[in-house]
């Protein structure tokens, strides 16, 4: 779900190798929408105002509800400048290296095997020391451009928007599970109205022809994020 990260305040994700630069989270981290506290806290009251809602929540309740919306609306910003960079000349060519070095590493070890000949035992030995070493080398290099491979088809995949659920959709999700939880005796509807106060609030923009429509999608897109974690937590076990 769109949770907060907690890197230590450093800005950057310690387990991304540098070497790959700066991912979606980095991009995030460094966005800074202009979606300011006063502003969304006013927008939300007002919204819910608006359509009659009388609901008292207390300022810490709809600072949480600020802090999700602004966490989404980072990571929304930082895909709109990440997919330029996926779909760029610099992206693909890294793919390509990232493709081509492992098959370059293995055929020079296989190389190093013609140079053993067991009627010159010095030269032999002295090969396989070579050989032993470069070996091991290879073997931490390989792991690591692995890794930057498996990071970089993630992320490409992330930028897609074929990962399932789509960010807006565990951005709904968590909101009305913070709703519900806070105030228990909300019902459907209610807490439904309050998302679609979030999304206003945050300037999270869904296209819909009423509100009614904005709703039906809502809790459409609430069910499948919600269905969708569970067929995830299903496979894990």
């Amino acid at each position: 779900m769109t949770q907060e990260m907690k890197n230590g305040g450093s800005g950057k994700a310690d387990w991304r190798p540098k070497y790959l630069g700066d991912g979606i989270h980095d991009v995030a981290l460094a966005t800074v929408p202009d979606l300011t506290k006063a502003d969304f806290h006013a927008s939300l009251r007002q919204y819910l105002q608006e359509r009659g809602c009388s609901l008292n929540m207390n300022g810490r309740l709809i600072d949480r509800l600020y802090r999700n919306t602004y966490f989404c609306r980072q990571q929304l910003e930082a895909l709109k400048k990440m997919r330029k960079v996926v779909q760029g000349k610099d992206w693909r060519k890294r793919e390509a290296l990232l493709r081509s070095l492992p098959k370059k590493i293995d055929s020079f070890e296989s190389k190093l095997g013609k140079y053993r000949n067991a009627e010159l035992p010095l030269r032999d030995e002295l090969v396989k020391s070579v050989t032993s070493r470069i070996t091991a080398f290879n073997k931490s290099l390989k792991r690591d451009l692995s890794l930057a491979a498996r990071l970089t088809a993630n992320e490409k995949k992330l930028l897609s928007g074929y990962l399932k659920p789509k960010l807006e959709s565990q951005f709904m999700l968590d909101i009305d599970n913070i709703v519900a939880n806070r105030l228990r005796s909300l019902g459907v509807e209610e807490r439904l109205l309050i998302v679609a106060g979030c999304i206003h609030a945050g300037k999270i923009i869904l296209s819909t022809k009423d509100e009614e429509d904005l709703h039906g999608l809502i809790n459409m897109r609430i069910h499948r994020a919600r269905n969708s974690y569970k067929r995830e937590s299903v496979k894990r076990k």
